[in-house]
């Protein structure tokens, strides 16, 4: 999800993605304003980039994408829709606060969960309700996983996807 470039079938071209070398204001930004090498589900149109991309590798008749989001950390952090939308909330911005702040982390996990509605409608939409399962390889337990902005007890209540899968790592700022 974050390694951008490794992506099937084209995965020995690794952090050679036109699409991030052509949109650096799509990079996620550190709190001082510092642009790092990832590209932020923040913006839109880095979702739709990576949902077109799964859904046109699900062509393959595969029975199911996989998010690995254990890797390639973060995928969003401070950028300008996250900075705004938190000071449209809580009347400040959010450059100083630790990224498990219950109120920031809310903002990251509703953005991703954004993400995750909208893959499963398209996969929905393009090869019928269902028919592609979407599996969430994250950290060592969902809790972990959320730190990084992904609700994936939401998202299983939602029934946005179909499988869990737990790696043993952790991640923390």
């Amino acid at each position: 999800m974050g390694a951008w470039g490794i992506g099937f079938p084209y995965d020995q071209f690794y952090f050679d993605n036109a699409f991030a070398k052509s949109h650096p204001e799509y990079r996620c930004m550190d709190r001082n304003g510092d642009a790092i090498s990832n590209l932020s589900y923040a913006y839109p149109e880095v979702q739709q980039y990576i949902i077109d991309f799964l859904v046109n590798g699900a062509a393959s008749g595969c029975d199911a994408v996989t998010l690995i989001a254990n890797r390639g950390v973060p995928y969003v952090l401070f950028e300008e829709p996250v900075a705004k939308r938190f000071f449209e909330r809580y009347g400040e911005y959010p450059y100083e606060l630790p990224l498990d702040d219950p109120r920031l982390n809310a903002i990251h996990c509703e953005i991703m969960t954004e993400f995750a509605r909208n893959l499963r409608s398209a996969l929905d939409e393009r090869y019928g309700k269902g028919k592609v399962a979407v599996h969430l390889r994250g950290f060592y337990s969902v809790y972990d996983t959320k730190y990084i902005g992904i609700d994936a007890e939401e998202w299983a209540k939602e029934g946005l996807i179909n499988a869990i899968i737990c790696y043993p790592q952790r991640n923390y700022e």
